[in-house]
Order: structure tokens, then sequence, then C-alpha cells
């Protein structure tokens, strides 16, 4: 009998040596990196016992110090290759396999350690002795040539994940915003609820500045010697604010650039820097390129509503100063853009893996992009796309989301938002608001966060992003039991209204890749595109109190605008007319009919020049649509009318506690606090229709800086 082969081993529908680092499934060869096919063959080799989080990291990391977030990132990829039932983790002691392995007793037969089953070998693992060394040779050459061109042509524009990235966390209050580290990597700079932070990389310790009349800071950016830093004074992306220059030690601050909706790009050589603008009645998103020397603007880019420039990062600059990088989203996907910086001649890089991105910046050599990207059902990486080859390397991979990129000079430091949301739908009444119930649970699950309303008799219909991609539930009050009513329908299913019959239930969806409005029944079946614009985008769709007209906003390159379409004979009204107003980001009519209110883009300052001030703008629908335009302090989220349509309600977070707030038409009445509920954030909210029950979407947003090295 042959002596029992110590690496063969066989688990679910796995089989794998741990001496080759060979892992089959069926006909099929899997590969995973390097380090993790390691801790694979640790579990596997310890069948089932528990291995320290310890044990792990002195085996697989011995010749190298790095985070234990590497150890995570690869038990992530383990269960995404493996399936989530294969390996269990045990709170505060470890992981191990949570399935029955097999190990190999002869050349035919799999034996488990507790029951001694025979199984049959799999035919790649049985002895031939009747072939030939010929024979022998042959299959092995041939097996290799299969295998060298199946693992080629899968890896086709997809190189290796990093193996060895160290991370250091730098801060730990959790509501960290707009990071940015200075050129020699020796400090960085964020934002912490309403003050401006300077810390020092090496020892931790920080320091508040004091910035001269300024309370808003946003969009930071370190000069290039490191001594100033830059900001915008207005936190909010569908604003525009006047960016301002300060001494890295506080003090008076000067404003260098006004109406910029983004942060700004710093050219290498010192001359120039890059910015975005929105001109709202055009609906243009413009790059612009100023010259420091005699203080010209010229634009070198530009997108059309429904596309846009992103603007939660900067448009970045190329170390030779030639080459700016920026990101549009279009239809159905981001897409980056490299433009040439004296020409404004655009190059298009292929990225069909990411369904999003937000801000890229160059590496240090030229020769690379690092980039905040999304895969499909997936949260927001960080990756590597080689210019001009357009291969993809992975840098992160976890279930945290990571924004707001910044690189050292040097291009060895590389500092990101780390992030991780969740809310949950909450209900109270309004005899004691201060007492809710918790509806829906989960670790990762974004319930309401674009869309939550109620049903006429009194349940709920909210979007979700449980699965990855945005989609609507309906909710069972009685039984807490929860439908999913879109599925496999586009990235995006947001915002939905339910008829006043409780029949339909109506949302924007961009699952035809352009933003629509459709419709499905309550149970979810007979999904029906309502409107179908060619190259317009529909969004914010609302229901008239009657059921007889709905509401939507359509945004186009010739500007955006409130259209009514009656539900009978589908003829369509005009709102507000092109050009006259830049309607935005909701739209709601009250519940008596009368009067619907939109939030109106528009450049507007307050007499100190840096109070937020948002425009509310109201249609009177019995007065052949008169508009009246409100200014409110404080207002920067969608609205709620109050069920007798003389109030409206608002939400303001901040990082002490959430409020929800009531005020009437009248200007100069202050507002009503409803409700205050510390340590946590409000995304969204309704009331019932009989006005009795209030729904919210609350949970956190936990911010940090991260530091990454080794990702060169």
């Amino acid at each position: 009998m042959s002596s029992p082969p110590e690496n063969l081993f066989s688990f679910a529908e796995y089989r794998i040596d741990t001496a080759e680092k060979l892992l089959s499934k069926g006909e099929d060869n899997i590969s995973l990196p390097p380090k993790v096919m390691d801790i694979l063959c640790l579990l596997v080799k310890k069948r089932g016992k528990i291995v320290s989080k310890n044990e792990i990291m002195e085996t697989v990391w011995a010749d190298s110090f790095v985070e234990e977030s590497n150890l995570t990132q690869s038990i992530y990829t383990l269960r995404r290759t493996l399936g989530n039932d294969i390996i269990e983790t045990v709170p505060r002691r470890g992981f191990r396999i949570a399935v029955p392995v097999l190990e190999a007793v002869t050349g035919e037969e799999f034996v488990s350690e507790e029951k001694k089953t025979k199984f049959p070998t799999p035919k790649s693992l049985i002895s031939i002795p009747q072939l030939s060394l010929i024979v022998i040779g042959l299959l092995a050459l041939s097996l290799l040539a299969f295998l060298a061109y199946n693992y080629f042509k899968a890896q086709k524009n997809i190189v290796s994940p990093f193996e060895n990235v160290a991370f250091q966390k730098l801060t730990s209050s959790g509501n960290i915003s707009s990071p940015t580290i200075s050129p020699d990597g020796k400090s960085i700079a964020f934002v912490r609820g309403n003050d401006l932070y300077l810390q020092d990389v090496n020892t931790g310790s920080s320091v508040k500045l004091n910035v001269v009349n300024h309370q808003i800071f946003s969009n930071l950016r370190f000069s290039l010697d490191g001594e100033t830093l830059y900001f915008r004074n207005e936190s909010r992306t569908d604003a525009g604010g006047d960016v301002f220059q300060v001494s890295r030690f506080g003090g008076e601050a000067r404003k260098i650039l006004e109406n910029s909706w983004s942060s700004i790009g710093l050219s290498p050589d010192g001359k120039k820097l890059s910015f975005v603008r929105y001109f709202p009645n055009e609906a243009k998103w413009v790059l612009f390129i100023r010259d420091l020397q005699n203080g010209e603007d010229k634009q070198i880019f530009e997108r059309s509503s429904p596309d846009s420039i992103y603007r939660t990062g900067f448009p970045a600059w190329s170390p030779d100063s030639k080459k700016i990088v920026t990101v549009a989203q279009e239809k159905p996907a981001s897409t980056i853009y490299v433009i040439d910086a004296e020409t404004g001649n655009s190059e298009k890089q292929n990225t069909p893996r990411f369904v999003q991105i937000e801000q890229t910046i160059w590496n240090s050599q030229g020769n690379a992009i690092f980039l905040v990207g999304r895969e499909k059902d997936r949260f927001f990486q960080l990756w590597k796309l080689y210019y001009p080859s357009g291969e993809t390397q992975r840098i992160t991979n976890d279930l945290s989301t990571y924004r707001h990129i910044s690189l050292s000079a040097d291009g060895k430091n590389l500092i990101a938002e780390n992030q991780t949301t969740f809310a949950h739908l909450w209900t109270t009444t309004t005899e004691n608001l201060d007492v809710q119930k918790q509806i829906t649970l989960g670790n990762i699950n974004r319930d309401g966060l674009s869309g939550l309303t109620w049903t006429p008799d009194g349940n709920l219909v909210y979007s979700s992003r449980q699965t990855g991609e945005t989609d609507l539930w309906s909710l069972q009050l009685s039984d807490n039991s929860a439908q999913q009513l879109t599925k496999n329908a586009g990235q995006n299913n947001e915002n939905p209204i339910v008829s006043t019959d409780g029949k339909f239930i109506y949302f924007e969806s961009n699952r035809t890749n352009s933003r629509h409005i459709w419709r499905i029944d309550t149970d979810g079946k007979n999904p029906t595109q309502i409107t179908f614009s060619e190259k317009e985008n529909e969004f914010f769709p609302a229901l008239s109190p009657d059921g007889n007209w709905l509401y939507f906003l359509k945004k186009s390159s010739q500007g955006n605008v409130i259209l009514r379409q009656n539900l009978q004979d589908k003829r369509l009204e005009n709102i507000t007319e092109q050009g006259a107003f830049s309607p935005n980001s909701f739209i709601l009519p009250s519940p008596n009919g009368k009067l619907l209110a939109f939030n109106n883009i528009k450049e507007t300052k307050s007499e100190e020049g840096n109070t937020k001030i948002s425009e509310i703008g109201i249609v009177y629908l019995e007065e052949q649509n008169k508009i009246k335009i409100f200014r409110f302090p404080r207002i920067n989220s969608s609205l709620t009318w109050t069920p007798d349509s003389k109030s409206f309600d608002y939400y303001e977070n901040s990082p002490e506690e959430a409020k929800l707030w009531r005020r009437t038409l009248d200007e100069t009445a202050e507002p009503k606090l409803l409700l205050a509920i510390p340590k946590t954030s409000l995304f969204n909210f309704a009331w019932s229709t009989d006005g009795k029950n209030l729904a919210l979407a609350r949970g956190k947003q936990e911010r940090d800086v991260v530091l990454l090295r080794n990702f060169e």
C-alpha cells in the first residue's frame, strides 16, 4: 500500500494540493493571490480547528509587518471565491474551515478524520502508473498550455492585487472629512465637525486652526511647498463656493477663486490650477484652467446635463504638468478622461469593470492613475489604473468605502477617507416622537437613503442596498416582513411614491442606462416605463393628491424643468420654463394639491458671505403656476410637507445630534424643533398619510483617515 499523501485535501466541492498551492473545483482550476492561498492552506491543514489571527499573521506574513486589515481583506477574498459558508469567523478567537475536510489516505480514496468514510478520488488525483513517461509528459505539456492560455485570457487587463499594502489608521473620531496629505508626507489636514485641523503623521498630535471669519471648510488641498492650505467655503457638491488660502498655522484667509464647485488641482510647476464650475441656466459643467501669472481662465472640457463632472475630488495634474485627469458621469457609468492641458483634447480611458468612479490622481511617475472606483454589487475601493495600457490593479478589498484620496509628492504615502455607512428604518408616533422603534436590522444596510414613503394602508416602501445595488423593498409593519420589489434591474431604483389608491409604485430607475420614471404593482410585478425622453433623464416622481398627475424633474443640456403628465390622457404640461429656474434635488406637491415645492440652484450668499443659503421654490398651482422663491438658512435636505399643507419639515445633522425641524412659509418666523436624536444621523424621513406616524431612516456614517504604503 502506498504511503498517504500529506498535501492532498478535499472540502465541499473543492480539492487542494497544499504543497503545490493548487486549488480546483470540478474540472476548473481556481487562481488565488499567494497570501490568500497560504491562509487557505493553513486553515485546511487544521481541518476545522480554530486558527487565531496571531497564528495566521505570524505564519503567512512572517517576513513582513502589515496591518490586520490585510488579513481581513484576504478572508473577504476567500469568502467571495469559495462562498460565505466555507470560512467561519469565531468571535474573539479566529477562523476555521466550517465544512468537513477530507484527507487523501491513498491514491484511490479520501477519508474523513471522524468517520473514515471513503470517497472516490477525483480523476485528476488518481495515480496512472500504466501510462508511459512519454504519454505523461505530453499530457502535462498539453495541460500546462491549456491552463496558461485560459489564465492569461482571464487576466487580460487585470494585474494581481497588491500583496503587502501596509495600513495605518491616522484618526479615530469617526467624523473626519476632506482629508489631504502634505507634499512631504509628514502632515495631514482634515475637517472634523465644523473645524479645520492639522495633524502630524508620525506622532498623531493634532491642532485646531483658528481661521478668522470662517466656519465652513471643505475640499482641502496643501500648497506645493506645504506651507499653506486651500479650502472651499461650501461643503455641498451641489453648490458653488469660493476658494481661500490660509497659513498652515491658521490666521487670516485670502480669497483666490470664486464660484468653484470642486477642489482645486495645482500643477506641479506651480503655474496653473484647475477647477470645475456649473452654469445652472445652461445645465453645463465646465473644467477650467487658471493661469496664475495673468489670472486668465481657459475652458478645456465640459459636459452637459444629464452628464456631469465629478466634484468630490479635484481635476488632477500629471507630474509633467501637461495632462489633467478627471471623471465624468455619463450613461451608463463613470468615465475617466485624460485631457491635454494645452489643447483641451481629451482621451477616454477604458474602464468597463467600474460602474462608478469618483476621484482620480496621478502617481509620481505619471504612468498610472490611482482611483476610487466601485464594481457592480460592491462598495468603493482603491485601485491603480496603468496608463495608457488600461490595466487595473486592486489596492483594497474589504467592506469599507474609500473616498477622498491624496498622495504625497514622492508617491510613497497615500491617504484616503475610510467610510462606513449604515442606515435602518425606525418608526414613531406624534404622541411621543422621542419613543422610537427600530424596524430593520443589518450591518451594512442603507435602508431609506434614497427613498422612503408610506402606503395608504400604513406600510412602508423604501430603497436599500442589501444586495449591492439600490433596489426597492416593501415592509409590512404588522410582522416586519420585507419583500424585495426590484431585482436585477439596473444599479439604481430610487425615490418611490405610492399611488393614492395603493395599487402602484412610481419610481426612478436607470435600468435602460438612462434615468426614467417607471411603475410597478405594489407586489413588484408588471414593471412599466412611464417616461421616454431620448436625450434627457427624468428624476423625482411625485403624485398629485387626486392621483391624476405625475410630476417629475427632467434634466437636459438645455436646462432643468419640472413637468407633469396626466395619467389618464398622457398629456404633458410644463410647470417651470427652461432658463427661468434651475430645479435640482427634489419636487414635492403639498397634500392639499395647491402648492409644489422644489430646490432651486442659484449662486446666492448671505450678508456675512459664508452662511449657507438654500433657495426653495414654491409653485402656486391654482394661480397659473405662480412661483415664489424663499431663502432659508440651514435647509440642506429635501422637505416633507405637513399634512395640513401649512408648514414643511426638514432635518439637520451635526457631529453631536440629528435634528428634525418644522417651519412655515414665513421667512421671518423661527423654525420649531420637533425631534433631536443624539449620536446619530438622519438620512430620510416620511409622514404617514394621516400624519400620525413618522418613519425615519437613521444611522451613522463613520469617517476616518487611513494611510497606505507599499502600493507601488
